[in-house]
């Protein structure tokens, strides 16, 4: 399921930047295929700022290692910052919800026992004084 859901919203993500680019059209299957390339491409930029945090001896990467983990998949961040300057922002045509949803509980809790449970008195033979 989360496969699927990551899936869809890659192929909209891909569908955005090439519309962005000027295409007025594609297949699906090579739709699909550019998102699989651009999960590839995201999988190995996390695997390897986090190789880059985990060799620093730090439990969370940081923007450095970020910054090394694009150096190394050759992507200049003075070119990636010009980019992000001329290019104006899009907004995500689509409400995304947090993933994974939350389901709602099934477990019925009954009030009336849980408050009765508290008032309990003591097991007998049990002297409450001290």
């Amino acid at each position: 399921m989360s496969d699927e859901y990551s899936h869809q919203l890659l192929r909209a993500t891909v569908a955005q930047i090439c519309q962005f680019l000027g295409w007025q059209s594609m297949h699906s299957s090579a739709c699909d295929v550019m998102a699989d390339i651009m999960k590839n491409y995201i999988l190995t930029l996390a695997k390897t700022t986090a190789a880059y945090g985990s060799h620093a001896n730090r439990t969370e990467p940081n923007l450095l290692d970020l910054s090394c983990a694009l150096d190394d998949l050759g992507i200049d961040l003075r070119g990636l910052s010009e980019y992000c300057r001329q290019v104006d922002s899009t907004p995500f045509p689509h409400r995304v919800p947090k993933f994974p949803l939350k389901k709602p509980s099934s477990h019925v809790h009954n009030t009336s026992q849980t408050a009765s449970a508290t008032k309990r008195p003591s097991p007998v033979g049990r002297s409450t004084s001290v």
